[in-house]
């Protein structure tokens, strides 16, 4: 009985974060095969990466008085046993500058920042951070160890390696994670259809560069591999986080897909935090693993997480206050 009560406890304590992490979509990574309509996509089962979910709110229709709205993230990578995933929003958020201008007069040199000390990772791991989640949800934002290599391409160098809870995508984790890169050699440039993302309309209205890609551009860009469906597609523009402190440059991502330089004082480009989530148990978490809500429309108290030593019935009794079905995320999903 005590056995019972334990895991009951458990899986009433993590009623509480049923809203932090909501599975939204179907899972399509490219393959032919998609879920079925209503099904659940299961974010640590390697086909659901690129999938969106939603954690977190952030001011996103410009309507402050309507209250913040869930902020959508595409899973960017998975660890196969289920004890993490990276997630970059599906939206660009918000309007800041890589660092503030700390020159004098028109010279630039030597006055720029890297990663490590620029503006926007200020930002991103304070205000965003405490804007964005809840004490709760952030107990499962993992410290990540983010690197910052050098890369010959680009003519960047190596700068110091750093600690962080959100950060921004880089040049490199861009060819870690997505394909069908095309590389300018003249320019030092890379430009990646999946990298085009619009921007909220709060963003926009904060300041953030948001153009549509008319027939000229299109045609160049599926000469480059794009497909077809970027004709009239919206983007906007955002920022990496490789700096590059002699020049005061830092690389971002314009409205087509296109990473390459500009400039850390910029004031028109756009965020896309990335951060890594924990599900394993740890000290601080309230539960031993993360569950998540299904999809709307779905309703039964089937397939609730026991252990193998507890009766199914008694869990349940403890859990019907929630509508929808409670999942352990290593078991959404039997594919």
């Amino acid at each position: 009985m005590k056995r019972i009560m334990r895991r009951a406890s458990r899986v009433f304590s993590a009623l509480i974060l049923l809203s932090c992490i909501v599975v939204t979509t179907s899972c399509n990574n490219g393959n032919s095969e998609v879920m079925a309509e209503g099904e659940v996509c299961d974010i640590v089962t390697s086909r659901c990466i690129g999938s969106t979910v939603t954690f977190g709110t952030y001011e996103q229709d410009g309507n402050k008085s309507n209250g913040k709205e869930p902020i959508e993230w595409n899973v960017l990578d998975i660890d196969p046993n289920g004890k993490w995933a990276i997630l970059i929003s599906k939206y660009t958020l918000d309007c800041e500058q890589y660092d503030k201008y700390k020159g004098s007069g028109a010279s630039w040199k030597d006055k720029g920042s890297t990663w490590e000390d620029c503006e926007l990772r200020k930002w991103l791991n304070d205000d965003f951070l405490n804007k964005a989640f809840t004490k709760d949800e952030q107990l499962y934002i993992s410290t990540t160890t983010v690197t910052n290599p050098g890369n010959d391409f680009f003519e960047t160098s190596d700068v110091n390696e750093t600690q962080d809870r959100i950060y921004a995508l880089s040049l490199e984790e861009i060819e870690k994670y997505y394909s069908n890169i095309y590389y300018g050699e003249d320019n030092h440039y890379l430009e990646c259809q999946e990298l085009i993302a619009e921007a909220t309309p709060y963003a926009v209205k904060q300041g953030v560069e948001e153009s549509v890609i008319d027939e000229q551009l299109a045609e160049s860009l599926i000469e480059d591999g794009y497909d077809n469906s970027v004709l009239g597609k919206s983007g906007s523009r955002w920022w990496l986080r490789n700096g590059v402190s002699s020049d005061a440059s830092a690389f971002c991502v314009e409205a087509w897909g296109l990473a390459g330089r500009g400039n850390q004082s910029w004031g028109n480009v756009g965020v896309r935090p990335v951060l890594k989530i924990e599900y394993e148990d740890s000290p601080g978490r309230m539960v031993d693993s993360l569950y998540l809500d299904p999809v709307e429309g779905t309703e039964s108290e089937e397939s609730l997480p026991v252990d193998a030593d507890t009766d199914n019935e008694a869990v349940v009794e403890e859990t019907t206050v929630v509508d929808n079905r409670v999942f352990d995320i290593l078991k959404i999903c039997d594919i």
